[in-house]
């Protein structure tokens, strides 16, 4: 629970440096990206939300920063849930000839 709660913390003051003068969302808020992103993942997400806000392409307030986060979370983890999906499918495919390349082997050995 304390490395939860040093988790949330940081993620307030990142949120404070890097789109500051927008106060953080609520710890519920917080809690579920913890809950389910790395901070790596949630660094990234205030990094471009940052860049957005500074350009005007994202309003400054909590709730239109914390949509423009909770985006780049869904998107970054359909991205990376897709290659891993790809990678499994091409190690199936290797497996699966593997197998048809000892079956046709054995079969004339």
């Amino acid at each position: 629970m304390q490395a939860l709660l040093s988790r949330i913390e940081y993620l307030q003051k990142l949120w404070g440096i890097a789109v500051s003068g927008i106060p953080a969302p609520d710890n519920t808020r917080l809690l579920q990206w913890c809950g389910t992103f790395s901070d790596s993942e949630i660094e990234h997400a205030l990094v471009r939300a940052s860049n957005k806000v500074r350009k005007g392409d994202v309003v400054r307030t909590t709730e239109a920063v914390s949509r423009y986060v909770a985006g780049v979370l869904r998107n970054e983890a359909g991205k990376t849930r897709k290659k891993l999906e790809r990678i499994i499918d091409r190690n199936q495919q290797q497996q699966a000839q593997r197998i048809s390349a000892d079956e046709i082997e054995a079969s004339h050995g």
